[in-house]
């Protein structure tokens, strides 16, 4: 199975959304979009910590991490080191390969044994 987490941040919120293939077919399943607070910026950038467990707490009913996390800051992704939120990001929810952008336009990649 091939799993997809895709999760949009922005100062008034936070959605996410994961969509797992089903079975060796084109079918999938998707979950109900998630929504949660959005990002609060303190003098050290934004402060991903309750991002990070809200997103993890979402996706906690799953049986597996997903394989790819697309990880969107919407413009907030300067406001902190980057590759520090694409550490982040990957330890803590992904199985193998994690996409950091801001407005959606990729910025940093990680992928399985990249540290």
């Amino acid at each position: 199975m091939s799993a997809i987490l895709a999760v949009d941040v922005g100062g008034s919120g936070l959605r996410a959304r994961r969509v797992d293939a089903v079975g060796g077919s084109t079918e999938q399943s998707s979950s109900e979009p998630f929504r949660s607070a959005g990002a609060a910026i303190t003098p050290g950038g934004i402060d991903l910590e309750p991002l990070l467990a809200s997103v993890a707490a979402f996706d906690a009913q799953h049986l597996s991490r997903p394989d790819v996390v697309v990880w969107s800051m919407r413009g907030l992704l300067g406001l902190s080191d980057p590759e520090h939120v694409l550490r982040q990001v990957h330890s803590r929810l992904c199985e193998s390969r994690t996409v950091c952008g801001s407005d959606t336009v990729p910025r940093l990649e990680r992928g399985r044994g990249e540290g």
